[in-house]
């Protein structure tokens, strides 16, 4: 409908609520200091993707902290700062008019930064930084890299 005549935006964002709140009540409590920091890519408006990765990683364990949408590249450097997670997801849906990704490598270098969704693929991605390209994908990157950390 969106696309032939413009309109559901308020049909979408009122189940986007739904869903939200539902993914929320999904992600159970994990124990301690999250290890996973998830947030959007400037001017990413979408983030429920977030919220369902935050929901699968409490399945296996793992604790994750959600920022949002749309978290400018300095606030999110301040944030990886101020709580040094062991992970960091950035989403992009769409290619980012701004790249966050060197700042918060700077930012935050014991920080393993991970891309994730379609805008990333198109703007390309340093290689030291993973790119998630599904949510299995993700949980599974995720996951792998936690339990390396645990072995270290």
């Amino acid at each position: 409908r969106f696309v032939a005549t413009g309109g559901g935006i308020d049909v979408e964002h009122m189940l986007s609520t739904v869903i939200l709140g539902e993914l929320v009540r999904g992600s159970a409590v994990v124990p301690g200091e999250p290890a996973v920091l998830l947030a959007c890519a400037p001017q990413e408006d979408h983030w429920l993707p977030l919220h369902a990765l935050s929901a699968a990683l409490s399945e296996v364990g793992v604790g994750a902290r959600v920022l949002g949408q749309a978290i400018p590249a300095q606030a999110l450097a301040e944030s990886l700062r101020r709580t040094t997670p062991q992970v960091a997801v950035v989403l992009a849906l769409r290619l980012p008019s701004e790249d966050p990704l060197p700042l918060l490598r700077r930012a935050s270098p014991k920080t393993r930064l991970f891309a994730a969704g379609p805008g990333w693929g198109l703007a390309g991605v340093d290689p030291e930084v993973g790119l998630l390209v599904s949510l299995p994908d993700a949980v599974s990157e995720v996951t792998r890299y936690l339990d390396t950390q645990r072995t270290d």
